[in-house]
């Protein structure tokens, strides 16, 4: 279907005048007749019935001035984000995030980028951890930050950006709250809250049997924000990176006698690193002081 008759036929949709749509479309009024002829031969019925000197449109014309009017606005939109796209020194790059990563040690770095890169459009999107190697494999992000354990796909480039501590939290009014580390034994007497997305979970439930340490989950929950606003109302504890737990405003005590642990990376498939803004991402990336930005 010809994209000049759909615009056509909406300006004539507006007017129901064919010697002012022709006027407007810049064509002689045999001109529109005939596409608009050709437009009503591909769809299968006439979209305008002329009345004397009225003219009006046909039920089909109705909905088709409907249907195709969405179709220009896509075209439009389509349109200008090329235009986005392809403007000199603009770059747009698709950053997935695994959903457990907290915001606030990236925010002195993503301030950086900006203020060095303001020619960049930084998409971040969160993503499952399940989908992150299929999602920089096929293309679909350019980039992915994540935490160990994740695949070890050969095609798979990790930069470690710090690491961090996977901590026990609690309500700041909590008993445990005054203490800097718990042991699994005095964790398991407090009703536990399980973050199902948890890279975690399976290690630290294996750890609990290694000491012979029964944690059975009272509330389990892939909301972050719900796991967090059920610890600081008491309503138990919970295993989460320190970061997160300390951006939540919750007491965050280390785990003894065995504590966890996380590295957080950047990753990017070979390959993408040709691209400039990606390359430019990740020497900063390099360079930034992670331990600094919290």
């Amino acid at each position: 279907m010809n994209l000049t008759r759909i615009q056509y036929f909406l300006s004539l949709a507006k007017t129901l005048n064919f010697s002012e749509t022709a006027r407007i479309c810049g064509m002689s009024q045999p001109a529109l007749s005939k596409a608009i002829r050709k437009l009503e031969e591909e769809l299968g019925g006439a979209l305008l019935r002329r009345e004397g000197r009225l003219t009006h449109l046909t039920p089909l014309g109705r909905a088709m001035a409907e249907r195709l009017g969405e179709v220009e606005q896509a075209r439009r939109r389509a349109e200008a984000t090329a235009k986005r796209l392809v403007a000199p020194g603009r770059a747009r790059l698709q950053i997935a995030l695994m959903c457990t990563i907290g915001v606030s040690r990236f925010l002195p770095f993503l301030a950086k980028v900006q203020r060095k890169m303001p020619e960049a459009e930084l998409i971040l999107s969160d993503t499952p951890v399940g989908e992150i190697e299929t999602a920089l494999l096929s293309g679909h992000c350019d980039l992915a930050v994540l935490a160990a354990p994740f695949g070890g796909h050969a095609r798979l480039r990790h930069t470690e950006l710090y690491r961090e501590d996977m901590v026990a939290a609690v309500a700041r009014n909590h008993r445990l709250a005054a203490l800097e580390d718990v042991t699994l034994s005095t964790l398991a007497e407090q009703p536990y809250i399980e973050r199902t997305h948890c890279e975690f979970g399976d290690l630290f439930y294996d750890q609990c049997e290694a000491v012979g340490v029964e944690i059975i989950p009272a509330i389990r929950s892939n909301r972050e924000d719900w796991v967090t606003g059920l610890v600081a109302n008491g309503h138990g504890v919970t295993l989460m990176p320190e970061d997160s737990g300390r951006a939540a405003g919750l007491a965050c005590c280390q785990i003894t006698p065995v504590p966890l642990w996380r590295s957080v990376s950047l990753a990017v498939a070979t390959g993408r690193e040709d691209d400039e803004t990606v390359r430019a991402i990740l020497t900063e990336a390099r360079s930034h002081d992670w331990l600094a930005a919290t």
